[in-house]
């Protein structure tokens, strides 16, 4: 029963990150749609973190490019497929360092996340288009802070206040912790 519940939170958690992109203009969602994988992944061995990481990248890849099926849809069903993984992997070495050391692996994940972002751009698969900088594209003064960190220091912030608010609703941490996270 848990993992069936682990499984629809994180399939509703992939579809609340997609609905943050354009046309919708609900952005602000990417702000909180992290934090409750990052709780979810967290407690699982890297492996299963990469299943489990890539059910999600899954449901918001499909949600996120499903106008790549317009023109191919066995082009859009392998864009899906590759790009998951990126995330997938991600989510795995997250699990891995917050085995070891959890509050650093919260604090290290933005950064995780930009490298992802980075490196997805890099391959033949290259595809920037779903990178979280650009779900915030309709709030324009925000968004000028690109102008000075690229599209890769707003997914940073974004990320970041992700793993805060991971900190914050995590109750296996100290009421004093959580508090001190919540006013940085």
């Amino acid at each position: 029963m848990a993992l069936r519940l682990r499984r629809l939170e994180l399939i509703f958690w992939g579809a609340i990150l997609a609905l943050a992109f354009y046309p919708l203009g609900l952005g602000f969602l990417a702000w909180v749609a992290l934090a409750r994988p990052l709780l979810i992944l967290a407690s699982l061995s890297p492996k299963a973190a990469f299943k489990s990481g890539y059910l999600f990248s899954f449901v918001f890849n499909c949600i996120s490019i499903y106008w790549i099926a317009h023109v191919s849809p066995p082009g859009a069903l392998a864009a899906i497929t590759i790009l998951s993984i990126y995330s997938a992997a991600v989510f795995s070495l997250f699990a891995f360092v917050h085995k070891r050391k959890p509050t650093l692996a919260l604090f290290l994940f933005p950064a995780f996340w930009v490298a992802h972002d980075f490196f997805r751009t890099l391959s033949e698969f290259s595809f920037p288009w779903s990178d979280i900088s650009y779900s915030q594209a309709q709030y324009e003064y925000f968004i000028q802070i690109a102008a000075v960190t690229g599209s890769g220091g707003v997914t940073f912030l974004v990320a970041l206040i992700n793993s805060f608010l991971a900190i914050t609703i995590d109750r296996s941490r100290t009421p004093e912790f959580r508090l001190s996270c919540a006013g940085i």
